[in-house]
């Protein structure tokens, strides 16, 4: 599978030690790096899980397959 810029930044921001965190309340994915926090929009991660990249648990941590 061929990612899209958005998801390859993305899985390189994991891969660098960044935490996803799907906060369920409000419906939004938030990525947490040593500098920043900054939301990650819906569709980039949603293929991303759906492609089997990414898995979510139920309590909205994410994390590299």
């Amino acid at each position: 599978m061929k990612l899209s810029e958005a998801q390859d930044l993305l899985v390189q921001k994991m891969k660098g030690g960044a935490e996803l965190q799907h906060h369920l309340d409000s419906g939004l994915f938030r990525l947490r790096d040593a500098i920043t926090t900054r939301t990650v929009h819906p569709a980039t991660v949603e293929s991303l899980v759906r492609t089997g990249v990414i898995i979510k648990s139920l309590d909205g941590s994410c994390r590299l397959a």
